[in-house]
Formats: structure tokens, C-alpha cells, sequence
């Protein structure tokens, strides 16, 4: 799987774990976020699929329809691989996005650092950063993966093939 809007750099310094000229040693190639800006095409990938919004969720654990984003002022809080993408997605909502909080991937929360963020806006999380918060009161932006093409693929290695 290679993102299509990740440098092309192998580990430690980019996302790769082998270089792009390898790829014809793979059985298949996933691009992923297809749709984010600066996503560059891969040639030979046999399956394309983006990030799709699928629910936000309040800090009291209700849903609200996603365009409630829309126009609305909002900090995002991550600590993931590539927060610019979650910040894309909330923008690509409709968010105006103030200054948030990125931290490195992975990254586990303290009381001390989270009680210090201003409260004057909404902060809007991912599913996985919320299960670090400790309580603290985000908005959870849930996601699922939408195949653009390639479905066949996807199903052949589920192990649903026709």
C-alpha cells in the first residue's frame, strides 16, 4: 500500500519501506488517498481508494451529520503518520481550521499538555488519536476506506472472489 500523497522516501525518512522501483516484486499495489492534494499517480496500481468521512461524533458520543463542519471554525488534534491529510479531509468538509496540535505519530497524550489547549473552538480528532485523549473533550471525524477502482482485487484478496 503507498500513498499517493506521502513522498516517495523509504524509511526512516519517508513512508516506503522499499523503494518505488521494487514494486514489480509485489503480487499487488494498493494507492491510497488518491483524492488528497499533491497525491501523485502510480503506474501499475491495481487498486485506488480515498478516505471517505463517514460519521462525526460529539464528545458525549452522539452523531451529527457531517455537514455541521461546514463553515464552522475548528482545531484539529492528531498524532498520525501524516496529520496534513486529516486536516485535508475536515477542510475538504468544510472546517475552516484555527491552529491545532500535531504531534508525532503514535504519540501518547499527557493530562498536562491537553489541559493546557485553549477551549474556545471545537477539537476535532481521529478514531485512533481519541483512544488516547483520556476524557478529554474532542470530536471524533470516523472514516472508512472507498475503493475507486480495483474492486475485483479487493475481493480476490478478502478471499471473496466470484
Amino acid at each position: 500500500m503507498v500513498d499517493a500523497a506521502a513522498g516517495r522516501g523509504v524509511a526512516p525518512g519517508g513512508p516506503l519501506r522499499l523503494p518505488l522501483d521494487l514494486l514489480d516484486r509485489a503480487d499487488r499495489v494498493w494507492l491510497h488517498k488518491v483524492d488528497q492534494p499533491g497525491a501523485r499517480p502510480l503506474a501499475g496500481a491495481h487498486v485506488q481508494s480515498v478516505v471517505r468521512p463517514r460519521a462525526l461524533e460529539t464528545p458525549a458520543g452522539d452523531r451529527v451529520p457531517l455537514d455541521w463542519l461546514a463553515g464552522r471554525r475548528v482545531r484539529a488534534l492528531s498524532a498520525i503518520g501524516r496529520p496534513a491529510s486529516f486536516e485535508a479531509t475536515l477542510t475538504s468538509l468544510g472546517a475552516e481550521l484555527a491552529p491545532g496540535l500535531r504531534r508525532a505519530d503514535h504519540h501518547r497524550f499527557t493530562r498536562r499538555e491537553l489541559s493546557a489547549l485553549p477551549t474556545d473552538l471545537p477539537w476535532i480528532t481521529t478514531a485512533k488519536d481519541a483512544e488516547r485523549l483520556g476524557g478529554f473533550p474532542a470530536w471524533v471525524l470516523h472514516v472508512d476506506v472507498g475503493v475507486v477502482e480495483g474492486r475485483g482485487v479487493v475481493d480476490e484478496l478478502a478471499g471473496r472472489a466470484p
